[in-house]
């Protein structure tokens, strides 16, 4: 399986870390380039 990096946008000046919650897309799901996935 291949590991990509996620770019997550800052949503204010202070932003240093983020916590995902959810995943909209299963572990091993093939996705395409701009499918959302959080």
């Amino acid at each position: 399986m291949a590991v990509h990096e996620l770019i997550i946008p800052k949503t204010g000046l202070n932003m240093e870390d983020c916590y995902l919650l959810s995943w909209l897309a299963e572990e091993g799901e093939k996705i395409e380039e701009g499918t959302p996935v959080f």
